[in-house]
């Protein structure tokens, strides 16, 4: 059950990070941010007790999985069946390697600001 529940810890975080990625990739800097501030208040506040072993066992499997050409052809793939592929931005892979090192180190450093988010939490509960 641990394992589970660690698993769609790392699943959540994944969506919310492919989320992220594709905020960037449109050019919205300002909400960007803004939502990066509010995926990490959610994170911390759901999901503050995960393994680092198992969410870094997940992340080399992911990394990969992209790595391979097979990934590249399943997603142009589903661009043609889904005809979006002139709608799709465009990222280059050197950002998204740097995103997702950033994300990958603030979700590590997630306990180190408590003293922020219990002020955080404080200023939404007297709302």
């Amino acid at each position: 059950m641990k394992l589970l529940n660690k698993s769609i810890f790392f699943m959540y975080s994944l969506l919310l990070h492919v989320e992220l990625i594709f905020i960037f990739s449109i050019n919205f800097y300002a909400l960007y941010f803004l939502n990066l501030f509010i995926v990490m208040y959610i994170l911390y506040r759901k999901f503050s007790d995960f393994s680092f072993m198992i969410f870094f066992l997940h992340i080399a499997i992911v990394l990969a999985v992209i790595n391979l050409e097979i990934y590249n052809e399943l997603l142009f793939e589903l661009y043609l069946w889904l005809n979006i592929l002139d709608k799709v931005p465009h990222i280059n892979s050197e950002v998204i390697y740097a995103l997702t090192a950033v994300h990958i180190l603030l979700l590590i450093n997630l306990k180190r600001f408590e003293n922020f988010w219990a002020i955080i939490d404080k200023k939404l509960s007297r709302n």
